[in-house]
């Protein structure tokens, strides 16, 4: 990107911008919170030269990702500001545009739910849910794997974020996983589940659910906060009904029992 100029240096800022998302993705739960700031920080400094609001909006979905984590409402008004950014190129935008537009809100809706702002939660998933819909059948965005699955997905993470178990699981029985073609997102809805069981003390429900995400995908399992504190509850926690399977499982996810 350094040696070029003009419209040739904003093309490769954007693949550059595109590239540090990669990396955060990748890294999210495997590097120190600093280096994941980082690489976050970087995409959008890339971004901001691609003077692209497609590019723009995707690095504001990725900071937002590492921003949830601890500044939720600060989450929700990046998220936020990035589609209203959008909004004035969807009528005639792509269906990359529209996905973009549909993943920040399901992101703020999320990052709403987090802050314990239920109002603003649904009202942004319904407006994703509605861009998902709209968009054309089988679509999946390759950046954020926005479509039809990843939104009835989110859905549970907000009903399980906002505590509601019972409502959380009842959004994911009429989830159909096959059509979701991300490995790690289809893995989220058994862990999902797997909370959602725990957060109504159903050990053996969750101890199953959480086997199923891990044989989905054990890499992410293994990687992800929320299954490692998950099975280590269960074996403190579960009972003596869940107690061996929990201890293997604790000890599949890479935890020492």
């Amino acid at each position: 990107m350094r040696v070029l100029d003009g419209r040739e240096r904003r093309t490769a800022a954007a693949v550059l911008s595109e590239t540090y998302a990669l990396c955060e993705q990748a890294l999210a739960w495997l590097a120190e919170p600093s280096l994941v700031w980082l690489v976050a920080d970087r995409c959008m400094q890339a971004a901001q030269q691609a003077d692209d609001p497609l590019v723009i909006a995707g690095a504001a979905w990725v900071v937002g990702n590492v921003r949830r984590n601890a500044q939720e409402d600060e989450a929700v008004e990046l998220a936020d500001d990035a589609a209203t950014m959008l909004r004035p190129f969807l009528a005639d935008g792509a269906d990359e545009m529209r996905a973009m537009y549909g993943a920040l809100r399901i992101h703020g809706a999320i990052s709403a739910a987090r802050a314990g702002r239920e109002g603003d939660a649904w009202r942004l998933m319904d407006e994703g849910v509605d861009v998902a819909r709209a968009l054309p059948e089988g679509y999946t965005n390759a950046w954020t794997v926005f479509g039809v699955p990843n939104a009835d997905i989110t859905a549970v993470s907000v009903s399980a974020d906002l505590l509601h178990g019972r409502k959380a699981l009842e959004d994911a029985r009429r989830v159909n996983p096959d059509a979701m073609p991300s490995v790690d997102r289809r893995a989220r809805l058994w862990l999902e589940m797997a909370r959602s069981y725990w957060q109504a003390r159903d050990s053996a429900g969750a101890l199953g659910a959480l086997q199923r995400a891990t044989s989905v995908s054990e890499e992410s399992m293994r990687s992800h906060p929320l299954a490692r504190s998950l099975a280590g509850e269960l074996v403190t926690e579960g009972g003596p009904l869940v107690g061996s399977d929990s201890r293997a499982l604790a000890t599949r996810l890479g935890l020492t029992v």
